[in-house]
């Protein structure tokens, strides 16, 4: 999940819209008894921070054992050098020998072309995916600009003759829009689609 404003907002007010989703995750989630991780880079002005929604908790650190917990916690920090942050299946693997060098050498080059270091992500997911069954070898990757000298754009990495089992996301200020898009590529009559519809996958925050 990202979040930008570029005009800056306060602090208040992004505890405010995480403190929101917390609650909503909590209602609705909470009770499934599933693990969840919800991972948000936040851009404030020329600031960035990254928080984390978590229903699991990390109870051996040497062994990875973790607990399901009743309710979602909330941590938020700020970053303020380049910085390497994984989470999920196969985030040990992702963080130690080769990969982790890689991935920390190539976080404080300035480069050009950002194709390149997204390629460098689907290169060493796939690596992970060999060693960990529960890691997709399937790569979504989405490059943020923080100004206007390139543009932002993601891509699905796949080898070739490989079909993906998972759609493609499509947001449109702040809104998923997943569903018509969808349907415009696919020629859909939109018409046909009923109102409620099209409103729960619009509902946003009012």
């Amino acid at each position: 999940m990202v979040a930008r404003d570029p005009e800056g907002v306060s602090g208040e007010l992004i505890n405010e819209s995480m403190a929101h989703l917390r609650e909503r995750l909590d209602q609705e989630f909470a009770h499934r008894g599933y693990p969840l991780c919800v991972d948000a880079l936040i851009a404030e002005g020329q600031k960035q921070f990254v928080a984390e929604l978590s229903n699991a908790k990390i109870v051996n650190p040497l062994t990875r054992d973790w607990e399901l917990l009743e309710s979602f916690g909330y941590s938020c920090q700020e970053v303020t050098e380049p910085k390497v942050v994984v989470n999920g299946s196969g985030s040990d693997l992702v963080m130690t020998g080769r990969n982790r060098e890689l991935l920390e050498r190539h976080v404080g080059v300035h480069l050009t072309e950002p194709a390149l270091h997204m390629q460098l992500l689907a290169v060493v997911n796939r690596r992970v995916a060999k060693a960990d069954q529960q890691v997709s070898p399937f790569c979504h990757v989405s490059f943020l600009s923080r100004d206007e000298s390139c543009e932002s754009h993601s891509r699905i990495f796949t080898r070739p003759g490989e079909t993906v089992t998972f759609r493609n996301p499509f947001i449109w200020m702040g809104i998923d829009t997943s569903l018509q898009a969808e349907a415009l590529v696919a020629g859909i009559d939109l018409s046909t689609i009923p109102p409620e519809e099209w409103n729960k996958h619009l509902k946003r925050r009012e």
